[in-house]
């Protein structure tokens, strides 16, 4: 109908008509007019409205991720089509001009990219996921005049889960630090107003948090002078912005354990992973706690102390099956692996709420680079 309007109204006001709709149909559930949605999409694509074509691909793309996954999982449906389908939409992505988007445009293609990202990890390969990366930052870095360093850090952040080489891995994590320590800056001069304390004080528990990985990775490298004065850097940035985190604290103390056993002090060791577990423990959640034990059993084997088996067996008998080949993986630094998600986990719902930020973001950036 739209369509036929077109005709007889002017292209202005249907275009305003067709945002309107792809609102109310994101706001409400896409995925029953799924229809709808493509008509839309071509509708834009015709006239050349690439603001339209972007929202129309989000759903498009986050639809044919659920449409392939149940595929791969029941043998009566073929997941090639829908396949082919979403290598057709990124290439539709990817072909958007980027240069003249507007900053929120620009960040709403970041975060699909990041989506292609995460899909060929779990359905393609690691190199292909590092690729798509590569080509988030190189765009990330282009947005004048200041580049949004918070998706700068968390692109380096993934890379830093797929490294197996520990000197790369290194390397990306200390980028992750880099990258937030420049949107603390960045915030800090161009932000004046009565969130400013909160923002950096949430920056400076991001940045804490990511100083403890890289003293994990500094003590698991050997590194043992440049892992103990990151801990010292951690906890000192903990206490100016009173910074109270289970999970910082409970990793630290982990790494301590790491570095007596480089130096030969098994008790001292004993001592940290005993307090680290505690720490675990008194959060109360049983994955994390799994997660914990891991970490300490893969410490202890390599240091050359037994290893005592903590996880229950009830819990033991419902790891899925897949489990087991991921046993196997290379270890990537804790807390920042690209995590696998169900079926579900590629839900529109999951996404609307971030792009929703994202464009908050955009909008804050270009005023503030104003």
């Amino acid at each position: 109908a739209f369509q036929e309007g077109v005709a007889r109204t002017d292209l202005t006001s249907c275009l305003q008509l067709m945002h309107i709709q792809l609102h109310v149909l994101k706001v409400t559930d896409p995925m029953k007019h799924i229809n709808l949605v493509e008509s839309t999409h071509a509708f834009f694509k015709s006239q050349n409205e690439v603001k339209g074509v972007l929202g129309c691909l989000e759903v498009l793309l986050v639809y044919n991720i659920n449409q392939f996954k149940a595929a791969t999982n029941d043998h009566d449906n073929d997941p090639a089509a829908y396949l082919s389908a979403l290598e057709d939409l990124w290439g539709q992505l990817r072909a958007v001009p980027f240069a003249p988007l507007e900053h929120e445009e620009k960040f709403g293609v970041l975060k699909l990219l990041q989506l292609y990202a995460d899909f060929n990890v779990e359905h393609d390969s690691k190199d292909a996921c590092r690729k798509v990366l590569h080509e988030v930052l190189a765009l990330a870095n282009s947005m004048a005049p200041i580049p949004p360093q918070h998706v700068i850090a968390e692109v380096y952040k993934k890379l830093t889960a797929l490294s197996e080489d520990p000197a790369e891995q290194l390397e990306n994590i200390t980028a992750v630090e880099a990258s937030l320590r420049q949107f603390q800056i960045d915030v800090d001069a161009r932000i004046q107003n009565d969130q400013k304390s909160e923002i950096l004080t949430k920056i400076a528990g991001d940045i804490a948090d990511t100083l403890c990985n890289k003293a994990f990775v500094q003590a698991e490298q050997g590194l043992i002078d440049d892992a103990e004065k990151t801990l010292e850097e951690t906890s000192a940035l903990c206490e100016t912005n009173s910074i109270q985190n289970s999970r910082i604290n409970c990793l630290s103390q982990i790494a301590r354990g790491i570095l007596c056993l480089k130096k030969g002090n098994q008790d001292g060791a004993e001592d940290n992973f005993r307090k680290g577990v505690a720490l675990a423990e008194a959060v109360n959640d049983d994955e994390v706690l799994k997660q914990v034990h891991e970490l300490v059993n893969d410490a202890k084997a390599k240091g050359g102390i037994q290893v005592t088996t903590n996880t229950p067996v009830k819990e033991a008998a419902q790891v899925p099956k897949k489990a087991a080949a991921a046993a196997s993986t290379p270890k990537t630094y804790p807390g920042t692996a690209i995590r696998k998600k169900d079926a579900a986990g590629f839900d529109l719902s999951d996404h609307i709420p971030l792009l929703v930020f994202i464009a908050f973001l955009a909008i804050f950036f270009h005023l503030v680079s104003q």
